[in-house]
């Protein structure tokens, strides 16, 4: 896919806004909308478990992705 025009969440299929794409919740680079990564690891932590990239299956660093501050470009 690429960076030009509207992106959507492979997710949940909702086109994904500036803070979505600034969020890089894997080192596989798979990208998906703030609110699937909540509710992923919303789910994680009712079963208990680690919430994991859909793609790759490695564990998200949640405390990485919730210390990320958004880069805004203001003119």
């Amino acid at each position: 896919m690429s960076d030009q025009g509207e992106k959507t969440c492979p997710l949940c299929a909702e086109e994904m806004d500036l803070t979505d794409q600034q969020l890089k919740p894997c080192k596989c680079g798979y990208e998906i909308c703030v609110w699937c990564w909540h509710h992923i690891m919303e789910m994680a932590e009712k079963d208990v478990t680690e919430g994991r990239c859909p793609a790759c299956r490695t564990p998200y660093n949640k405390e990485k992705i919730v210390g990320m501050t958004p880069m805004c470009e203001r003119a």
